[in-house]
């Protein structure tokens, strides 16, 4: 465990002296809100929903996000309930090397893993399996800013982002998985139904 937090110190301590700079502080916060609550997954998946021919696509995102929020918020967390980097005792004097900035409001939830992590690389990993791969792609590319912006931000460990990518490509997968067998058993049972019509 002592050989993770000083690796979670040494990657804060490479962000603020290489990537820290004020004109980047609310650049990173505009990007984390995108994430809060899942928020422009959300909006995606609605837009999806709407539409016959992508309506699939936006199910299976809507329960990717769903799964992200059981699996990873509900339960993970719960479970593992490691405090935030800014309320957790650092080793080694790493509290008065980091700077710790109150760019957004600090959460109250525990840390690992990160959710704004999870719901996006499961929404994510969707889209990629999906829709056209430029359209997929770029959700994968947001997703990976909002899990720097959560590091950036210091609401969040590396390690905490890094198992929120895991989770959440495992969740994004699974619901897909769920979905295409959902649509398929109703696409037989139509086709099967539509025969027995023809029949009599």
């Amino acid at each position: 465990m002592e050989v993770l937090l000083n690796f979670d110190m040494k990657v804060f301590e490479f962000v603020e002296r290489y990537v820290w700079h004020p004109v980047l502080d609310p650049v990173m916060a505009a990007i984390t809100h995108l994430g809060d609550i899942g928020l422009i997954w959300i909006l995606i998946a609605v837009a999806l929903l709407l539409f016959k021919k992508t309506r699939r696509y936006g199910a299976a995102m809507g329960l990717a996000l769903l799964l992200s929020l059981l699996v990873n918020d509900m339960i993970i967390k719960v479970l593992v309930a490691r405090p935030r980097p800014f309320v957790e005792a650092l080793p080694d004097g790493w509290g008065q090397r980091l700077r710790f900035p109150s760019i957004v409001p600090r959460p109250h939830d525990f840390s690992f893993p990160s959710g704004h992590t999870s719901s996006s690389f499961a929404a994510a990993t969707v889209l990629l399996l999906s829709v056209k791969k430029r359209f997929g792609i770029s959700a994968f590319a947001l997703a990976v800013l909002i899990g720097f912006s959560r590091i950036y931000l210091h609401v969040h460990y590396c390690t905490d982002v890094l198992a929120g990518v895991a989770v959440g490509i495992v969740l994004g997968l699974t619901a897909k998985w769920l979905v295409d067998k959902i649509v398929s058993a109703f696409s037989r049972r139509r086709k099967t139904g539509h025969r027995k019509k023809q029949k009599k």
